[in-house]
């Protein structure tokens, strides 16, 4: 699937969150969420494929 596609395909799961939050299929509160998390995990999944790593997290010290 290529990168648009990808995007289209977060782009309508939060536009449907939003509009399911608008007409009461889903609480507010939750719709609310929602729309903040996923277009968080939209830009996480749709950055590249550069792996997510925190530099010196699982670094091993002293050589062991």
């Amino acid at each position: 699937m290529t990168p648009i596609l990808r995007g289209l395909a977060w782009a309508a799961a939060i536009l449907f969150v939003a509009f399911a939050g608008s007409q009461g299929l889903i609480s507010k509160d939750l719709a609310d969420t929602l729309v903040i998390v996923l277009p968080i995990l939209a830009v996480m999944t749709l950055r590249g494929e550069v792996p997510c790593r925190l530099p010196g997290l699982f670094a091993r010290k002293g050589g062991q």
